[in-house]
This record gives structure tokens, C-alpha cells and sequence, in this order.
């Protein structure tokens, strides 16, 4: 779901000002050197944050900043779509440093448009804390909700479109990328838990997208691995 449908659907204000910044987001991922952090990984979250509100019942629209939450959903990823790491070495730190890599091109993004410093603090916590890993709990509202939103979207069958079309079908010699992406399934998503997640609805949505989740990728990396072993 593009922003201004989600805008439109649930019928929320944001300021002309907050949806020329997420514009901007979206133009820079569109150009993402990784396939599965580009505009659609935006979307996707945007199409999990609609559900979220319609179906869910533990926070209410009026409760929510949209101008902070969707600076956020659409700024949180654009220092990593600007990077492509191609073994473990680089990906670790790449893992860890994406929260403060983003947040500091969006502070620099809003100093240019002058946006209200309330605001640009809030958006700079919620991305800087969505990264799976954080030792403090979350403290407001909106990076609760990124991090529920971004978690769910990881579990997504859609996202392993693009790795199938790339490495599957088209059988591209470059196999590092993949190693690291079954890395990656392996040792974290693999022991991602309801409990690293803020609301219900979340929670149960997270199960039932793990089960079919895993049930499709098992072909996938059997596949992945017979490839790696070429």
C-alpha cells in the first residue's frame, strides 16, 4: 500500500511538511542497492501498519503521531538500502550500526526543511531503536509500532519474490549476497519469538506468518543451498 492510499483509507492527518520528508525516503530506497529494502519493503509495512489499526484494538487512532510514525516507517531503512555487504565480516557491523546510520541522514533531512525539533527527536529514537536488537525496552508509541511493523514484514512471503527472480530463475554468479542472506534466516530469524513483539495482534499475526513463512522457505533454501554448493 503507497502512502497517500494509507493516508486516504484510514483518513489521518499528517502535515504537507512530514509527507514531502517521507516522499523523499521513498525516492532514495527506490534506488536501494538491496532488493529487499527498497520502496515495496516500505509498503509492505505500510500494508501491516493498515491491518494493525483496523483489526486490532489495543491503540487507537488519536493515540498515534502519524507524523512521526510514518517519518520513520519510511526514513528507518535508507542507510541500509545506500549499502551492499558481501560476506559476514561486513555484515555484522552493517546489522548493528543501520538504527544510527539512518537517523542521521534523517536529522540532516529535517534541518534542511526546518521540520519541529519535537518531532525530528522522535522520529530520530523510533528509528535509531528499530533494529531487533536493544537492551532498554522501547519507550514510546510510534517505535513500538515501527519495530512490531518492520518485525512482521521480515516474515512476509512476498519478500522472498525478488531473491527466487534473482537466484533461482535467473542464476546470478555473484553468490555472496546469498550467503549471507541464509545466514541471516538461520541464525536470527529463525529464533524470532511473540514475545519480541509490543501488541497482541502483533503476536499472533507474527505466528501464523512464521508457520507458512518456514513451510515456503524450506524448498527456497534447499534450493539457495544447492546453488552455494555449485
Amino acid at each position: 500500500m503507497e502512502l497517500g492510499e494509507f493516508i486516504i483509507r484510514n483518513k489521518i492527518n499528517v502535515s504537507d511538511q512530514a509527507i514531502r520528508l517521507c516522499e523523499t525516503a521513498i525516492d532514495i530506497i527506490r534506488r536501494s542497492r538491496l532488493p529487499l529494502y527498497d520502496e515495496q519493503h516500505v509498503f509492505g509495512i505500510l500494508d501491516n501498519l493498515d491491518r494493525f489499526l483496523n483489526e486490532g484494538n489495543q491503540v487507537k487512532k488519536n493515540e498515534i503521531d502519524f507524523d512521526v510514525l510514518l517519518l520513520a516507517i519510511c526514513w528507518h531503512d535508507v542507510w541500509k538500502s545506500k549499502k551492499f555487504p558481501l560476506n559476514i565480516q561486513e555484515w555484522l557491523p552493517f546489522y548493528f550500526f543501520e538504527g544510527i546510520g539512518s537517523m542521521r541522514i534523517f536529522k540532516r533531512a529535517a534541518r534542511t526543511v526546518g521540520l519541529e525539533e519535537k518531532t525530528t527527536k522522535a522520529v530520530a529514537y523510533a528509528i535509531r531503536k528499530h533494529p531487533g536488537f536493544q537492551i532498554l525496552p522501547l519507550k514510546t508509541l510510534e517505535a513500538k509500532i515501527l519495530r512490531d511493523m518492520d518485525g512482521l514484514e521480515e516474515w512476509s512471503l512476498a519478500r522472498l519474490k525478488p531473491l527466487k527472480e534473482d537466484y533461482l530463475f535467473l542464476g546470478v554468479m555473484d553468490l555472496r549476497p546469498l550467503r549471507l542472506i541464509k545466514f541471516y534466516f538461520e541464525h536470527f530469524m529463525v529464533n524470532d519469538r511473540p514475545s519480541a513483539f509490543s501488541f497482541n495482534w502483533s503476536r499472533a499475526e507474527f505466528k501464523v506468518r512464521k508457520k507458512l513463512f518456514l513451510g515456503e522457505t524450506r524448498q527456497v533454501v534447499a534450493e539457495f543451498t544447492k546453488l552455494l554448493k555449485k
